[in-house]
């Protein structure tokens, strides 16, 4: 329970009723901004954490305590804006509030103008869920003249008013309503020279995500043997974490398919293959004794072919690096990696390879190392069960190899041989807490 009036923290719900038996997903609080270092350390002591810092919406974050299946997340308002651009003043509305069954809310004429403006800003509509009390407030005898004067500083007291007469019109038309936003959006800029500069320090802002600055969100790298679970796991991790409250982004980061570049197509005529003809061979049960090391030119060819592959081949994990992962991190997301560089310090393409590891250790070395790293974990008898048509030989070969590299890189293990609920209350449980020490240290600085 956050005691904020205990605490001297001035605040009101915004368009949440607690009061009422129902299940509320997220809180939408407004708060003094003068106090949010103290409303800060007093939800982490209730365990909450800061998921959203308002980098690319100045004025709102977001806040979220995680218990098993539930999550409570607060959306931090310390200013009403949208997208950073002030619309209605947070110290008139604090200032008018109302203490009802305990807790403080907008006043009547407040709750009705945010309401409004919060379809129409952000939604682009009037939404259902919003009729009952919108309608209900406008049969009201509402204070107009506070109403008028509140509004007007930012462009929107005609807006409102239209709005106001015309409401079930609009109600029933997106259309209209869409037409109503981009005029409102024109009329807050105008009226208040400071959203403009807000707007651009936003685009700004954006620019240097775009091509520099630190990572801001989490990168989760999945790795695994063929039929571990991997794809299934991360879309369930991912509704499972969208669903907490987090935005999250997929990327394909392993060393073979997915390719931007398609070296290895284009470039097909030179035979870029780092396996040796006469292993493949061997693993497939063609030749009975394991081939030694390779000799004179063989050795040299295989070296230079080797030596162009995984040259291209960084090429192309730093593309998808740049491309598909910073970018994100850039903007707090976290980011699910569908396997990893590490996946070929187990092999070539699932095949076990027990050569060439000093080059492959050292490029793993040098690629960027994610966050929080996960070996999916399965018995060879429900992998086989999900994908027949594996070979038994390889898996046996390459799985303790796996579990090699996941203790060598301080990765954790999940076992997908449960349900993918079971899983992904393992993964709760877990990496949460990870999670959170990351972002408390990157949000934070």
């Amino acid at each position: 329970m956050l005691d904020l009036e205990a605490a001297d923290i001035a605040y009101a719900l915004i368009r949440d009723d607690v009061t009422r038996n129902e299940p509320i997903k997220d809180l939408d609080l407004l708060i003094d901004r003068r106090k949010f270092h103290e409303f800060k350390t007093l939800a982490e002591r209730q365990g909450f954490f800061l998921i959203k810092d308002g980098y690319l919406n100045p004025g709102k974050k977001v806040l979220v305590k995680i218990e098993g299946e539930r999550a409570y997340l607060i959306d931090l308002h310390l200013k009403m804006v949208y997208r950073g651009m002030e619309f209605m003043s947070a110290d008139r509305c604090l200032s008018r509030r109302v203490k009802e069954n305990g807790f403080y809310r907008l006043s009547d004429e407040d709750y009705l103008a945010s309401l409004l403006f919060h379809n129409v800003l952000a939604k682009k509509k009037i939404q259902a869920k919003h009729l009952e009390p919108l309608r209900r407030l406008l049969g009201q005898n509402l204070d107009e003249a506070y109403l008028k004067s509140h509004l007007a500083r930012f462009g929107l007291a005609h807006i409102f008013t239209d709005l106001c007469r015309h409401f079930e019109t609009y109600a029933g038309n997106e259309t209209k309503v869409q037409k109503i936003h981009r005029k409102a959006v024109k009329q807050v800029l105008r009226a208040q020279p400071k959203n403009r500069l807000v707007r651009l320090l936003i685009r700004l802002r954006r620019i240097k995500i775009k091509f520099m600055g630190k990572p801001r969100g989490v990168l989760i790298a999945f790795i695994g043997p063929d039929g571990a679970g991997k794809s299934s796991t991360i879309r369930a991790v991912q509704h499972y974490l969208h669903r907490v409250g987090f935005n999250t982004r997929t990327a394909y980061m392993g060393p073979w398919g997915g390719s931007i570049f398609n070296f290895k197509e284009r470039l097909k005529w030179l035979n870029l293959d780092p396996y040796r003809e006469d292993y493949k061979a061997y693993y497939a049960g063609r030749l009975k004794q394991k081939p030694g090391p390779l000799k004179g030119r063989k050795k040299l060819k295989l070296q230079v072919r080797s030596a162009l592959y995984y040259f291209l081949l960084m090429i192309e994990m730093y593309a998808r690096w740049w491309t598909r992962v910073l970018p994100h991190l850039r903007e707090g997301r976290v980011v699910l990696a569908d396997r990893y560089i590490y996946d070929m310090l187990v092999g070539y393409k699932s095949r076990p390879m027990d050569y060439q590891e000093g080059i492959r250790t050292a490029l793993c070395n040098a690629f960027p190392r994610p966050d929080i790293g996960i070996l999916l974990s399965a018995s060879p008898e429900v992998i086989f069960a999900r994908k027949p048509q594996l070979n038994r030989r390889h898996l046996q070969l390459i799985y303790p190899v796996y579990q090699q590299v996941a203790s060598r890189y301080g990765f954790l293990t999940l076992e997908t041989d449960q349900s993918l609920e079971a899983t992904v209350r393992a993964f709760s449980r877990q990496v949460i807490p990870q999670i959170q020490d990351t972002l408390k240290e990157r949000l934070d600085r």
